[in-house]
């Protein structure tokens, strides 16, 4: 979806678009470093609902803009929280599951990932034909806050789960 919107609306080439998500990954890899530190100091939910905020920040900001110098500091900061939501989400969900239902669990939690990788791209495509990418891209926002709505909901466990003998 980045990069159908960096072509369309801000005229990016392949070659910059490759070279804009290799930098992408280089600095997830930073982030999910920063928030295992932020998710052990604080909480694993913080850290996730703080991504999430930055993510709703993020669609927010890409909404309105206009340069490629915009673009790649908005990759920096996806980039960022990237990598630290996927490893606090997986590690929060480790601490939630008895160890006797992992296996179910993070297999739902696998197939869920998939279904939104076919599920997102489907109903972002159909509010650009409807609208424009710039609404189908403030559009992604309802679904962080609606991630920060049932976040809120989960209780984090004070202690992890007994393992299996």
């Amino acid at each position: 979806m980045a990069s159908i919107f960096g072509a369309r609306e801000l005229g990016f080439s392949q070659t910059e678009m490759i070279g804009c998500f290799l930098m992408i990954q280089a600095v997830a890899f930073f982030g999910a470093l920063a928030f295992g530190y932020s998710a052990d100091r604080f909480s694993h939910k913080k850290s996730i609902a703080w991504t999430l905020g930055v993510y709703i920040g993020v669609c927010l900001w890409a909404f309105g803009m206009r340069t490629k110098g915009q673009f790649w500091v908005l990759g920096a900061v996806v980039g960022l929280v990237l990598g630290g939501s996927q490893a606090a989400s997986r590690s929060l969900l480790a601490l939630l599951t008895p160890p006797e239902h992992s296996a179910q669990i993070f297999g739902f939690f696998a197939l869920t990932g998939k279904l939104s990788t076919v599920i997102g791209p489907v109903l972002f495509g159909a509010l650009a034909q409807i609208y424009d990418l710039r609404t189908a891209v403030l559009s992604l926002s309802a679904f962080f806050a609606a991630g920060l709505g049932i976040l809120y909901f989960v209780r984090e466990p004070t202690s992890p789960p007994t393992p299996l003998h």
